[in-house]
């Protein structure tokens, strides 16, 4: 990937690829920025080429040499399971570099979105700008204005806004290079200026396009945009099958409507062969005690259903929670067990301080949405219950 990819994140930072969190620097040894420096800068960053000269000099991931930046594959293969890496390795192995430009590209333009998902964060989600700031008042101290808090996250804004004419003409400039397009949220579907760019592209056949959406926005006219790309594929984000556990968890969504769009989605690509739909399930700290129940249940709407798991924040990693709590976990889901019963096992650094934050959080939350993980996961709750501190 540092060879011909490159990622764009919500936070306006760049790196070589979006599970690796070491941020791009200029000549000056700044981060870069969308929302002050150009793709080019990027593209053309000191710290991109040391990582490459890393590579080629046998003290990369493949050599085994450890590199923090890089722990999400890590933890991936050393469960055994097939990483990021592995799969981007394989997908991209033909594909020749290019001097000016990256081949593969991963973008997450802003944080603009209609949900407030309880893994989620307002430099991801503007929708939880007002939780955020309830906890930070309540849990750090904070006692900065409403308004002078939410400033924290206007670069991102302006990093991903329509005025930002030089990101949107340099991204379309990229596209007939590009040989596959990742596109992440906030909410694709509400960027505006992201599906004007994507239509600006004069050889889309060329490009092949990934893209997650929450599934509560249907827009033929953007689907018809995607549809001109050679393969793409769509994940839609459903979490669960129990329409108050998805509410919850996809807070404040209605599943009704998602399962309404969802068809919608299946009837309007039914005749477009380049075009493939799927159920992405994240699996976190709410949901793993159902997993298996909710693989198969979401398998009946007859798409491909596939999992991925939280790192980040934390406290919604399932790696996390107390180790008696996994067996549980194991022994209620024999598939789970038989896939990923050495990812779970996993120990992480400060588990039990992460464990204490995520049950901290999860109240507050319910306090502030009226809502009680309790009654809405029963049957855990009492699991999870002898491990929290009152």
């Amino acid at each position: 990937m540092p060879h011909i990819g490159m990622s764009i994140q919500n936070h306006g930072d760049l790196c070589v690829c979006n599970r690796n969190d070491q941020s791009l620097k200029n000549d000056q040894q700044e981060v870069i920025f969308i929302h002050k420096d150009s793709l080019r800068d990027s593209w053309a960053s000191p710290t991109r080429k040391m990582i490459i000269d890393l590579l080629d000099s046998g003290q990369g991931m493949l050599q085994n040499q450890d590199n923090h930046h890089c722990q999400d594959c890590y933890d991936y293969e050393q469960a055994g399971k097939i990483s990021p890496r592995q799969t981007f390795n394989e997908l991209f192995k033909d594909v020749i570099p290019s001097a000016t430009q990256p081949r593969v590209l991963i973008i997450k333009p802003g944080n603009v979105c209609n949900l407030a998902c309880r893994m989620c964060n307002p430099e991801t989600s503007s929708s939880w700008y007002t939780d955020a700031y309830k906890i930070a008042v309540k849990r750090a101290g904070v006692t900065e204005s409403f308004t002078k808090y939410t400033k924290n996250f206007e670069h991102i804004r302006n990093g991903f806004n329509k005025d930002n004419v030089n990101f949107w003409n340099d991204l379309a400039e990229w596209l007939p290079g590009l040989v596959f397009l990742d596109i992440y949220g906030g909410e694709p579907f509400l960027s505006k200026e992201l599906f004007d760019t994507l239509g600006k592209s004069p050889s889309p056949e060329n490009t092949s396009l990934q893209l997650h959406t929450n599934l509560t926005i249907y827009n033929e006219k953007y689907l018809k945009i995607l549809s001109r790309y050679k393969n793409v594929n769509i994940g839609l984000s459903i979490d669960s099958h129990i329409p108050d556990q998805l509410n919850y968890i996809r807070y404040p969504v209605d599943a009704n409507q998602l399962l309404e769009n969802l068809q919608k989605f299946k009837n309007f690509f039914i005749d477009n062969n380049n075009v493939k739909i799927n159920i992405t399930c994240t699996i976190n700290t709410l949901n793993i005690y159902n997993v298996d129940e909710i693989f198969t249940e979401l398998s009946n709407y007859g798409i491909a259903v596939g999992l991925n798991f939280v790192s980040y924040p934390s406290e919604y990693d399932i790696r996390i929670l107390p180790s008696t709590v996994k067996s549980e976990i194991l022994n209620k889901n024999p598939n789970f067990k038989k896939d990923f019963s050495s990812y779970i096992l996993q120990n992480i650094d400060n588990a039990d301080i992460h464990f204490q934050k995520f049950w901290e959080i999860t109240k507050d939350l319910d306090s502030f949405r009226n809502q009680s993980f309790e009654k809405l996961f029963p049957e855990y709750f009492q699991i999870l219950s002898l491990h929290l501190q009152p």
